[in-house]
């Protein structure tokens, strides 16, 4: 597994952490597939309690496929009407708009079982969705600068290579991102 982005949060006795990760030996398998694990732990205890958030790319039907403990929760199709990836170096672009766009794709039913796969912790839902919502615009607008022609592994590799150029701005969006959700959901 390559790393994408990694973040950890410590609020009063707890802490969080979110990796998002490529998955280089799906390659050989011909499939494109990105991890997103969010965890929580008390400070005291030590021990972590993960969720992990599976991307699966189907190129054929042209859709990212989320899934939940094996169980797929959507289907963002990989043409949604995001800026282009030039653009999302932060020259005039607009997250908030991204967001619209986003999460209009992933339907209001896997938001919610994002925010909720913890329903004694929201706050790690929140950093679940922000990081998969940022992870899935990335893959997109990486997908879009894939070359057409070539093999599938040498596609998804370029998709691969353009995920790792932009791990620092997926950090940044995927900070915001949580940060957001957790103020519109009231959350300490």
């Amino acid at each position: 597994m390559a790393g994408l982005f990694e973040r950890t949060i410590r609020t009063n006795d707890l802490e969080y952490r979110v990796v998002a990760n490529f998955d280089d030996a799906a390659i050989m398998d011909n499939r494109l597939r990105l991890l997103v694990v969010g965890s929580v732990r008390k400070l005291s205890s030590g021990d972590w309690y993960e969720e992990t958030i599976e991307l699966v790319g189907n190129f054929e039907r042209s859709v990212i496929e989320l899934r939940v403990r094996g169980m797929p929760i959507a289907m963002v199709p990989l043409n949604v009407p995001l800026p282009d990836i030039n653009d999302f170096l932060g020259n005039g672009s607009d997250l908030s708009v991204d967001d619209t766009h986003i999460d209009s794709a992933l339907g209001t039913t896997a938001i919610e079982t994002l925010i909720h796969l913890v329903p004694t912790d929201p706050f790690l839902g929140c950093i679940i969705k922000g990081a998969v919502s940022t992870v899935v615009g990335q893959t997109i607008r990486c997908w879009r600068t894939m070359p057409t022609e070539g093999r599938i592994q040498q596609r998804i590799r370029s998709i691969g290579n353009c995920l790792r150029e932009y791990g620092m701005r997926m950090t940044l969006t995927f900070m915001y991102r949580a940060g957001r959700c957790a103020v519109v959901a009231e959350l300490h």
